[in-house]
């Protein structure tokens, strides 16, 4: 054989080689995307049972807040999908609050619920000012804006 043809095979037989490796590592990537992929749906899963408290579905995925926060700058899917149970949260919270209202009855969750929906029932707040008699006091603000777009 000519010195040409051996360098020739060599070279064929790296190629191969070569070829091998990055087919691995092709492997080693789409269980990588397979794992990541599961994980991400599992920790959807976990975010929307946890009300969207996101240390608490890391701790319970097994992943790293870090991951979670990687997650969200990587994969616009992912973080709409976040966005979505955020979304829906306070819903569901209410919903919670209703069910403790009417099927329990809980008092201490019919007084939160009065004090913040009805004017009836919230808090009012003397703020002593005035000329003595606890009337009604009111204060107006407004902001105007410069020609030159300053405050």
């Amino acid at each position: 054989m000519k010195k040409n043809e051996k360098n020739s095979i060599k070279s064929k037989v790296k190629r191969k080689k070569l070829n091998k490796k990055s087919d691995k590592s092709d492997t080693v990537d789409k269980k990588e995307q397979k794992r990541t992929m599961k994980k991400k749906k599992l920790f959807l899963e976990q975010f929307s049972k946890d009300i969207g408290i996101v240390s608490l579905s890391c701790q319970k995925v097994k992943i790293s807040r870090e991951t979670f926060y990687q997650w969200m700058r990587e994969d616009d899917d992912f973080k709409k999908k976040i966005e979505m149970i955020r979304e829906e949260v306070p819903d569901v919270v209410e919903d919670k609050l209703m069910k403790k209202i009417m099927v329990e009855e809980s008092e201490r969750c019919i007084t939160y619920y009065l004090d913040r929906r009805h004017k009836k029932y919230k808090k009012k707040i003397d703020l002593g000012l005035g000329n003595g008699d606890s009337g009604p006091f009111s204060i107006n603000i407004s902001v105007k804006k410069n020609d030159d777009n300053n405050l």
